[in-house]
């Protein structure tokens, strides 16, 4: 009794060249799959409420994903171009650069959005955008009056805010590791 194992020689070279060649463009439509999958997780898992609130929109509109080829490395990328996803993903100080400080807006500078209705220099230039008599500050803080004598704190006043880190963006890269391996995986398994 014996195993045999016969092999078309003149064969192999072709159907392993066929392979060699169908290889880059695979491992290319995988690798933007798993970019995209990524992208989708970020804005589902991260951008929702935990760790970061949608506000305008514009972080998780502007996340892209995309996959490159150079030589024999293939690289996904998922990214932004908003300016605050870096301090959100890292932490770190925002230091005033245009003026002593920065404004803060506190509850009465909110609209019910939690979006600022004016800036503390529109509001100074323009007390009565707000619906106030006149602006004053105390404390580090600038308060809108009311002809009846009623004040509004407006916005906190600071040189400088320590932003934590709240990442989104490798988070869910860490959370979503194995799927995406695993999805990489079969795409290449489906070119074999």
């Amino acid at each position: 009794m014996g195993i045999q194992i016969v092999t078309n020689l003149p064969a192999l070279p072709e159907a392993i060249g066929s392979l060699a060649a169908a290889l880059p463009q695979t491992l290319l439509a995988t690798i933007q799959q798993a970019a995209e999958v990524l992208r989708e997780r970020i804005i589902s898992g991260k951008l929702s409420g935990s760790p970061l609130k949608t506000r305008s929109g514009a972080l998780k509109e502007s996340l892209s994903a995309a996959a490159s080829q150079d030589g024999v490395e293939t690289t996904g990328v998922v990214g932004t171009s908003v300016r605050y996803a870096r301090i959100q993903e890292f932490g770190g100080t925002i230091i005033a650069r245009g003026g002593a400080n920065l404004t803060i807006p506190l509850a009465g500078a909110l609209d019910s959005g939690g979006q600022a209705r004016f800036s503390a220099r529109e509001v100074i230039a323009n007390p009565a955008l707000g619906g106030f008599g006149g602006t004053f500050v105390r404390k580090h803080v600038l308060f809108g009056s009311l002809a009846g004598g009623a004040i509004t704190p407006l916005f906190k006043l600071q040189p400088s805010v320590e932003i934590p880190a709240r990442s989104f963006m490798s988070a869910a890269l860490a959370e979503n590791r194995d799927a995406i391996i695993a999805l990489i995986v079969r795409g290449l398994e489906e070119l074999v």
